[in-house]
């Protein structure tokens, strides 16, 4: 997939849904879980629902969200911006701390200690190319308030 289709998705609904639908996030097909013998259910146009489809059962007239059954269907958040945030989890960006440390050397005067909790986002700090006039500290909030070794705390 080129960058340029990501770009798409991740900043247009309707790419984003096609994407979804395309690719088995959202199910293909429906069957009617009514009483009656199994029915498929059929693809309708509704303006009421968020994403403009519904499901219908010829049958008994049932409906229901094209979302049911996927990973969209109690998010607020749009289709486009869960699969970013999915994009950006599966390819570790949250941990690997660029953003971060731009921000650092923006905003923090040098020669500040840096103390943060255990977030996984944090852990690079000690790795990465800190510039040398930074010094970081962390605590884990799981066991203590004041790591009981540095006495740092946030």
């Amino acid at each position: 997939m080129r960058i340029e289709d990501l770009r798409d998705i991740f900043s247009n609904e309707d790419f984003a849904f096609n994407f979804a639908f395309a690719n088995n996030l959202i199910d293909n097909t429906k069957i009617c879980s009514n009483d009656h013998e199994e029915t498929y259910m059929v693809l309708n146009k509704s303006e009421k629902m968020r994403q403009k489809m519904i499901w219908r059962c010829n049958k008994c007239n049932k409906t229901c969200s094209i979302l049911k059954g996927s990973i969209f269907y109690h998010l607020k958040l749009p289709i486009s911006k869960v699969l970013f945030i999915i994009y950006m989890w599966a390819h570790e960006f949250s941990i690997k701390g660029e953003t971060l440390l731009d921000c650092i050397t923006k905003n923090i005067r040098i020669g500040t200690n840096i103390i943060s909790d255990k977030w996984s986002g944090y852990n690079g700090l000690d790795r990465e190319p800190l510039p040398q006039q930074y010094t970081h500290e962390s605590v884990n909030h799981k066991e203590n308030f004041v790591d009981p070794e540095t006495g740092a705390n946030t």
